[in-house]
């Protein structure tokens, strides 16, 4: 069997490995933080699902409270199954 027919078959993943490919076990979100000053350091505003959502959300904010820090955290948060 060639390598094209076993990729087009699903044999072969893209990386060239064969079998199952790897099943990530984790996701990752994008939280806002912001520091309103109140002693209690950075605090979490919002989070999105994308770097690129979160970066406008962080610009809205920005221009919104000017004056206020703001900060992107990159967080990994494990994949639950739900029960059948």
């Amino acid at each position: 069997m060639s390598a094209i027919t076993m990729f087009q078959s699903g044999l072969l993943k893209q990386g060239g490995s064969m079998g199952y490919g790897y099943v990530r076990k984790t996701t990752d979100e994008f939280n806002i933080l912001g520091d309103y000053g109140h002693g209690h350091g950075f605090e979490l505003v919002t989070c999105e699902v994308t770097r690129p959502l979160a970066r406008v959300q962080l610009r809205i904010y920005r221009e919104s409270e000017p004056g206020t820090p703001f900060k992107i955290e990159k967080k990994r948060v494990r994949i639950v199954k739900e029960a059948v």
